[in-house]
């Protein structure tokens, strides 16, 4: 293998090694990973870390192979596009694993006079998931209404919505004397 095939698949090596560190920085990072995704900010520095392990990789190159290379230049170039792509694709890789996708909880509670299926309680879902809650009004009870974050959503039987956040579903039933 020529020094030149050498570098190029040590920089391969070095671009997952600097995902591996960068994954690792969005993991402690305070806020790095929210539920919302991760802000642009953990992405820049990142991208930063990586940067400078490559202007790192560069000098400990040079040192070691300047004599090995007809063109000393080559030594700078040699490897840079794939270092980044394999950063980038390990990293997101990473990222995506660790960060997996967001997770909301619904709260469902109700009024006296019937139950909900699923029954009253809390529960996870991950994000986008389309939910189904039902209402079945015990005897002389019908349902009035549901309310989602507080917010009177009308009387639809059963209710559908997407977890796009943590929610409250509350469902109010009332009395209907019988004829």
């Amino acid at each position: 293998m020529t020094p030149l095939q050498k570098i190029y698949w040590l920089r391969v090596a070095l671009g997952i090694v600097a995902a591996l560190i960068c994954a690792g920085y969005g993991i402690i990072a305070p806020g790095a990973i929210t539920t919302t995704g991760f802000p642009l900010d953990t992405f820049l520095n990142s991208l930063s870390i990586a940067l400078v392990l490559y202007l790192i990789s560069f000098y400990i190159i040079r040192s070691k192979f300047t004599l090995k290379v007809e063109k000393p230049q080559k030594l700078a170039t040699m490897g840079i596009g794939i270092y980044f792509i394999t950063w980038l694709v390990v990293w997101v890789l990473l990222f995506t694993l660790i960060a997996g996708p967001p997770f909301y909880s619904l709260t469902i509670t109700a009024t006296v006079g019937g139950i909900t299926q699923p029954a009253t309680g809390t529960y996870t879902f991950s994000s986008g998931t389309q939910v189904s809650v039902k209402a079945t009004p015990d005897t002389n009870y019908t349902l009035d209404h549901w309310e989602i974050d507080g917010t009177n959503v009308g009387a639809t039987n059963p209710i559908i919505f997407r977890m796009d956040k943590n929610h409250a579903l509350h469902v109010v039933f009332v009395y209907q004397p019988p004829p």
